[in-house]
């Protein structure tokens, strides 16, 4: 779990880059407690577990936003392009967040599916 949260972080959603990884970047290695599942365990992993993960990717991003720790005016993903506010210049309140939590939501469902769709492929 923590190897594929890190992959993703780090824009990496093949399962054979996730695999390369484990077996090469110090910092995944060290994560995985030196354990080096091969492409078809990481597949299966994200297939049956990582489905569930969505929920807390969601809740995860929410707590950062309400702290101020994330940014939420835009998000680029290999050139695709989520808009959140519609004017950068515009001040954004706590409150507003929480307002547009819907929003926020479905656009993290599309980047999730985009994740998922990358990693598929």
């Amino acid at each position: 779990m923590k190897s594929a949260g890190i992959a993703y972080i780090n824009n990496i959603y093949s399962s054979r880059r996730i695999e390369e990884a484990l077996q090469q970047n110090i910092h995944f290695i060290w994560l995985s407690g030196t354990s080096t599942p091969d492409h078809n365990t990481i597949n299966h992993f994200r297939g049956e577990r990582l489905k569930e993960s969505l929920k807390k990717f969601t809740q995860v991003v929410q707590i950062l936003a309400a702290e101020g720790l994330l940014s939420l005016k835009e998000l680029y993903t290999d050139g695709i392009k989520i808009e959140v506010n519609a004017n950068r210049y515009t001040f954004v309140w706590g409150n507003a967040i929480k307002t547009n939590k819907e929003k926020m939501k479905l656009q993290l469902k599309e980047l999730w599916k985009y994740a998922q769709g990358v990693a598929a492929s």
